[in-house]
């Protein structure tokens, strides 16, 4: 069934990508809210999927119209989204967004052969936490002191870099 929607709903990209749509900003390891409203007043078929670089469609959640349960993606982290509703709105709740979670995102409804969409865009700006390392000092020794180093280490809340830690030295010609 999601395949189907994915495949409606990329086929609608064309006609998304010269509109407007809302753009929320937020900062990385913010929980946010996305929302659209409801057009229909009855119990139909709703989702959310996402749309990464205008590349990649990823189903996040979806709840057939007979269901009371809300399938999600097994692919991403248990817990990060919740899909609601109430009798206006489908909201997604996203918890802890990173960088990686920027993207366009869709919420559809699906029903009577009909799909509708809305499309809003999630731009989520990294944090960098800059440390300054104290220099080693275990001995004093002049004859034993070496040229001096800056050390820092950059830090995401989510998926640390391969490489945490630099170290920048210099050195002095007489």
């Amino acid at each position: 069934m999601m395949n189907v929607i994915q495949a409606l709903a990329l086929s609608c990209w064309i006609a998304v990508s010269g509109s407007e749509f809302q753009t929320s900003e937020v900062q990385a390891g913010e929980n946010v809210t996305l929302q659209c409203h409801r057009i229909y007043t009855y119990d139909v078929t709703t989702f959310w999927f996402r749309l990464v670089n205008g590349t990649t469609a990823n189903s996040i959640a979806f709840k057939q119209a007979s269901s009371s349960n809300v399938n999600y993606n097994a692919a991403f982290q248990p817990g990060k989204f919740e899909m609601t509703k109430n009798i206006s709105a489908l909201f997604l709740k996203i918890k802890q967004v990173d960088v990686s979670d920027s993207a366009l995102y869709f919420c559809g409804y699906f029903s009577e052969g009909r799909l509708n969409l809305s499309v809003m865009q999630l731009k989520v700006g990294g944090k960098i936490i800059v440390k300054s390392l104290p220099p080693h000092s275990s001995s004093l020794d002049p004859a034993t002191l070496k040229d001096p180093a800056l050390q820092s280490a950059v830090q995401r809340r989510r998926r640390p870099a391969a490489e945490t830690h630099v170290i920048y030295t210099t050195n002095r010609k007489n």
